[in-house]
C-alpha cells in the first residue's frame, strides 16, 4: 500500500506492503514544478531536473522502481504542438514497455490540457497498437506554485 505519514515536519511516502514494487517512468517537462527563483533572471526558471526534484520526495524508492526521464525544461507556453507530439509518442513507447506500470508526466499548466488532447488523439489515432494496449495508468501533472513559493509559503527551509 501507499501511504503518508509524517516525519521530522514533512510529509514522507511510507513503504508498500508487497514483495513486488511497480515500475514508473517519470517523464519531465519542467513547468512550475521545476523552478527556481532566479534573481539574475528576474523571475523563476526552471531549472530543476527530475532526479533533483524527486530527491525531494522521501520514501519513493521503497515505493516504486522509477524510471526518470528529463524530456525538457520549459516553461508551460513554450511546449510547442511540436513537442506535444513528440512528448506523446515518449509516452506511448513508456506505455508499450511491457515492465512499465505507468507514466507520469510533469508539465507546466499553460499548455497541459493541449498537450492531454494531443495524446488522447494518439490513442484514438491508433499508435499504440491494440495488442500491446494493457490498462495503465496516465497522469498528467501540474503544478500551480514552484518549490520555492511552497517552501516560503509553510515556512520551510533547505
Amino acid at each position: 500500500m501507499i501511504g503518508l505519514s509524517q516525519e521530522g515536519g514533512r510529509c514522507i511516502l511510507a513503504p508498500m506492503n508487497g514483495p513486488v514494487k511497480p515500475r514508473v517512468a517519470i517523464i519531465f517537462t519542467g513547468g512550475t514544478i521545476s523552478m527556481r527563483i532566479d534573481s539574475a533572471a528576474g523571475g523563476a526558471e526552471p531549472t530543476w531536473s527530475g532526479e533533483e526534484i524527486l530527491a525531494q520526495v522521501p520514501g519513493l524508492e521503497h515505493i516504486a522502481e522509477v524510471a526518470v526521464m528529463d524530456f525538457a525544461r520549459l516553461p508551460g507556453p513554450h511546449i510547442t504542438p511540436a513537442l506535444m507530439l513528440e512528448l506523446s509518442r515518449v509516452i506511448t513507447s513508456q506505455l508499450a514497455d511491457g515492465r512499465v506500470h505507468g507514466v507520469v508526466v510533469t508539465h507546466g499548466t499553460d499548455t497541459l490540457e493541449e498537450t492531454a488532447l494531443k495524446r488522447w488523439g494518439a490513442i484514438l489515432g491508433g499508435w499504440l497498437p491494440s495488442h500491446k494496449a494493457r490498462i495503465k495508468l496516465m497522469l498528467l501533472l501540474g503544478a500551480g506554485r514552484d518549490p520555492d513559493e511552497i517552501r516560503a509559503a509553510f515556512g520551510v527551509t533547505d
